[in-house]
């Protein structure tokens, strides 16, 4: 008599990018041009996110690798605070209450560096507190200044977590725009996935179609770096 084999429950990283795909928040398309000219075959567009269902598969992988980077193994967290633009309110307090005694933070002055007004919520960054910032992507956090308004209040940033990162490099460095945070602040960047991720569960997935595992390993060996 056979036996059945056990059955494999989804990763936080597969129910996550599954979600995306199947909301469209990821979709496939060999014409999208991006930012800087390059041609992808993916987009990735957090706006088109239409459901509570696919906000949880954010949140929960989020959740995973908070939990994962920025806790100490006696279960505190390395960070006081969660912090974000307007644009992650709504992510940013979801997953605050996720975490276990973690509070959105804010800063009780105004910033306007692109002429948007932060939200003022949870705890100041004033008082000396450590920073992890939830952002949608790195080009966000430089256009809003973050990092350096987390310094010039006296807060310390700790580390940034975003929901994908493409790996992508920057024009004419051989770091990608996470990896160049990461070293120009001397902090961790993390994310929820990654293209790897991508193209490693959409290799792993029966059914689907070769030519977009093979456009998304041909566009990383163009122009990503590789974990």
């Amino acid at each position: 008599m056979s036996q059945r084999r056990p059955v494999r429950m989804p990763s936080p990283v597969e129910r996550f990018i599954e979600a995306m795909v199947r909301e469209s928040v990821l979709t496939f398309d060999l014409f999208g041009y991006l930012e800087s000219g390059r041609c992808s075959p993916y987009r990735f567009d957090l706006q088109k996110i239409g459901s509570g269902r696919v906000l949880s598969e954010l949140i929960s992988a989020w959740a995973e690798v908070v939990n994962e980077h920025f806790r100490k193994k006696g279960g505190n967290y390395r960070f006081d605070v969660l912090y974000g633009s307007p644009d992650e309110e709504l992510v940013l307090g979801a997953l605050a209450q996720t975490l276990d005694r973690v509070a959105p933070g804010f800063s009780s002055r105004f910033w306007s560096g692109d002429g948007i007004n932060l939200p003022i919520m949870g705890s100041p960054i004033e008082q000396k507190n450590r920073v992890l910032v939830v952002a949608t992507d790195i080009a966000s956090l430089r256009k809003r200044q973050t990092a350096k308004l987390i310094r010039d209040l006296g807060g310390e940033l700790v580390g940034v977590v975003v929901p994908f990162d493409g790996q992508e490099k920057e024009p004419g460095l051989e770091l990608s725009a996470a990896q160049q945070f990461a070293w120009e602040y001397r902090v961790p960047v993390h994310a929820a996935a990654t293209l790897d991720d991508l193209i490693r569960i959409m290799e792993e997935k029966s059914g689907t179609r070769e030519v977009i595992p093979t456009q998304l390993r041909e566009y990383r060996k163009r122009h990503c770096v590789t974990a």
